[in-house]
């Protein structure tokens, strides 16, 4: 999960610079909530419903809601056990991030940035794009860094193989079997 906690440590922890509009205000405030160990609060500014979308593709629309409502606890349990603590220490050196007009696609806008870091010899810059939607605000999606969605990565490396080995069970399975493992060695 190398790469999806790079991708989520630019998602989070880079502090907005020049938010003017409502999609880059999102950005900010879980910027804070996740950088001062608001996990809980972090968590209701993603759209746990898109993700599990996204993730899930074909699968997501045959799921009971009990499904998806479990899959989305599981997911977003694992993402605050398991990124959020990788981000707040891999972006020390997080100077700004700067963000761009915002781009409508679909029911979707994506949010172009310029994410900076600062460490002590050399100045390093990362294109990054938010995906966010509108549902009681703007929720965050997706995050695009190196060309890559990070869901994607997600979908390819760690949901497909365990839904073609055993479908929603084995996976929801799977899933609760590795929260309970890091919420217990927390």
């Amino acid at each position: 999960m190398a790469r999806p906690a790079l991708i989520l440590s630019v998602l989070l922890l880079a502090p907005a610079v020049g938010a003017t509009g409502p999609q880059e205000k999102s950005v900010k405030k879980l910027v804070k909530l996740v950088r001062y160990e608001r996990d809980a609060k972090a968590l209701k500014l993603l759209s746990g419903e898109d993700q599990g979308k996204r993730l899930l593709q074909g699968h997501w629309a045959k799921a009971s809601p009990a499904e998806r409502k479990r899959f989305t606890r599981n997911f977003q349990g694992l993402f605050a056990a398991l990124a959020f603590p990788k981000v707040r220490k891999n972006f020390e050196h997080l100077k700004s991030i700067v963000c761009s007009k915002a781009k409508v696609e679909g029911r979707m806008v994506d949010l172009p940035c310029n994410v900076v870091l600062m460490h002590a010899l050399k100045k390093k810059e990362m294109k990054v794009v938010f995906r966010l939607t509108q549902k009681k605000g703007w929720k965050i999606v997706d995050v695009k860094v190196m060309g890559d969605w990070m869901l994607e990565g997600i979908r390819e490396q760690q949901i497909q193989p365990l839904m073609k080995r055993g479908g929603w069970n084995s996976l929801l399975e799977k899933m609760e079997t590795r929260l309970a493992k890091v919420t217990v060695s927390k």
